[in-house]
């Protein structure tokens, strides 16, 4: 979420190639939906939390086990916030940054799943209207 370009600014390929890569997942959403008309309904939402929580907690431990020297796992940065500076600092450290770091997720997930569940609201009244 936070981009971490190693020291990469505006003048170098890195910095250009980290966001253009990221953004093509936003891309193809909006392709997927606009285009193929796929939609995301809320029970979707739900079980994408309820399958990649699990397999955060997975990671979590994984990471622990392989925190110290001479690996120092931090994968997805479940463990604790990248080392550049980052809005992530705030969360603390230990289980309480990762069940924070959770929330963020599932807030990020929520906001990516509103425009659907926006459309879908309006359908509903759209169709509530007309049949009345």
């Amino acid at each position: 979420m936070f981009a971490n370009t190693d020291g990469a600014n505006y003048d170098t390929f890195h910095f250009y190639d980290y966001f253009i890569v990221h953004g093509y997942i936003l891309l193809t959403m909006v392709w997927f939906g606009a285009v193929h008309g796929y939609r995301i309904r809320f029970a979707t939402f739900l079980k994408a939390v309820g399958i990649l929580f699990p397999i955060t907690i997975v990671l979590r431990v994984f990471d622990s086990a392989f925190a110290g020297d001479p690996w120092k796992f931090n994968f997805m940065f479940l463990i604790s916030p990248p080392d550049v500076p980052t809005p992530l600092d705030g969360f603390g450290h230990g289980w309480g940054y990762y069940f924070a770091f959770c929330a963020l997720c599932v807030a990020i997930l929520a906001v990516a799943w509103l425009p659907w569940g926006i459309s879908s609201g309006l359908r509903r009244l759209k169709r509530a209207s007309a049949t009345a």
